[in-house]
């Protein structure tokens, strides 16, 4: 069974990397979930000793048949939290993170990204914006550069265990000059920006991200190609730059001594208001060469990645949760004999069918509730963390993802566990023991 959900798994994602990666993340949260229940169930022990006195007696039996059992529940949650756990990542977390993230991009930000301009256009399309009666975007100079060393040593590719690092140095840059720092959202973190009269001299300021993965600090001397010559420039600043406010940014802009010489090419942005089609339609005919990006069309598009990818997880999700349940089931009918003559013998003692019946009931809620609240409580965590670590957004998991997971997970084990179980402790005393 665990071989064909792998290659289930794996045609899904249809990459199987992919697929043994989230096979592996399966497999993490499998152990994660033991431990975890493993440290429910000691601390139930625990509490058993000193509270069951107060318990009634279908909550002291059915605890006792959890304890008494411990490596069947300890399986049962475990394989139970698992599957729920994935599922509330792929439903409810995830579009709380979405949520999250688009209410951390103001309504107003640039939806639009214009490449390609040439110089001479600049003020052409500060008139179009005019006759179309919308505030004019600022454009910015780009100049293509390759970096070529970092304080003397030459930048190797191979040197960068980190792939994104390696991809970064082997590509060319795209430098960009300025007088002023105009950028709301770029904020100096180390170093200062150039004076008035520093604009001449061979100065840089750099992205904090690039500068941290390549090593370079406020001082650092890089050598760069830009067309023909080679240039060698000094670090003035380092900028921390906010990417989530989709305005045009650079990971290294110059004074404008730098670069000014150079050929380049402007790129603008802007926010297009819905009912202002007309005015992209006016920009391209108007300038053939540029190329306008429309953000929200790329946004779509990753959603829709997203969405495909997680349809490879989701199959795996279901079939784990519905694995998980029919491991409650099964370890219930493989003790059925043992529960019978336990049934027998304290219906013969004077048990009640209600207490019975209480009993299992509350041996089942109480393992789909814990394995529930254990998958709610990793699903939360890792959604903190994606929130925290790579969308960079506040993340606060609504109710729905709290209490979805101790729900789901004690109506599929009293539902499944009493389909099993539930006949059994309605008999008479004396068929109860012969039946075992």
């Amino acid at each position: 069974l665990t071989l064909a959900l792998a290659g289930l798994l794996i045609v899904q994602a249809g990459d199987w990397r992919l697929g043994l990666f989230t096979l592996g993340g399966f497999a993490a949260a499998l152990v994660t979930a033991a431990v975890l229940g493993a440290s429910v169930l000691w601390g139930l022990q625990r509490w058993r000793r000193s509270a069951s006195s107060a318990a009634g007696t279908g909550w002291r039996l059915g605890l006792a048949a959890i304890l008494r059992h411990r490596r069947r529940s300890l399986l049962q949650l475990a394989a139970l939290a698992v599957g729920i756990m994935a599922l509330l990542l792929l439903t409810l977390v995830r579009s709380d993170l979405i949520a999250a993230w688009q209410a951390s991009v103001p309504s107003d930000a640039p939806n639009r990204f214009v490449i390609n301009l040439r110089p001479d256009q600049v003020p052409q399309l500060s008139a179009l914006f005019a006759a179309h009666r919308l505030p004019s975007p600022r454009a910015y100079p780009m100049v293509r550069g390759r970096l070529l060393a970092i304080d003397g040593r030459s930048v190797d590719p191979a040197a960068y265990a980190d792939e994104n690092t390696r991809r970064l140095v082997e590509r060319e840059f795209n430098l960009s000059f300025e007088s002023h720092l105009a950028h709301a959202d770029n904020r100096i973190v180390a170093g200062r920006w150039w004076r008035e009269d520093e604009l001449d001299q061979p100065l840089v300021s750099v992205e904090a991200g690039v500068a941290s993965k390549l090593g370079i600090d406020v001082g650092s001397r890089l050598q760069w190609a830009l067309g023909g010559r080679d240039v060698t420039v000094q670090v003035q600043s380092i900028r921390e730059v906010d990417w989530d406010s989709f305005g045009v940014n650079f990971f290294v802009v110059a004074t404008p001594g730098v670069l000014a010489g150079e050929p380049s090419t402007w790129i603008t942005s802007f926010h297009l208001p819905a009912d202002r089609g007309a005015l992209e339609r006016d920009l391209l005919q108007a300038m053939p060469n540029a190329t306008v990006l429309n953000v929200g069309e790329l946004l779509e598009r990753i959603r829709s990645l997203i969405d495909r990818l997680s349809a490879a997880v989701a199959t795996l999700a279901w079939l784990t949760m519905a694995a998980g349940t029919l491991v409650v089931g099964a370890t219930l009918l493989l003790s059925q004999d043992d529960r019978l003559r336990e049934a027998g013998i304290l219906r013969t003692l004077g048990a009640s069918r209600a207490q019975l019946r209480g009993a299992l009931l509350t041996e089942l809620a109480l393992i789909g509730g814990l394995a529930g609240t254990i998958a709610s409580a990793c699903a939360t965590l890792a959604g903190v963390v994606l929130a925290s670590r790579v969308l960079d957004v506040p993340y606060h998991p609504g109710a729905s993802s709290v209490l979805a997971g101790p729900l789901l997970g004690i109506g599929l084990a009293v539902v499944s566990g009493w389909l099993v179980a539930g006949r059994g402790v309605s008999r008479p005393p004396l068929a109860l023991i012969r039946q075992s």
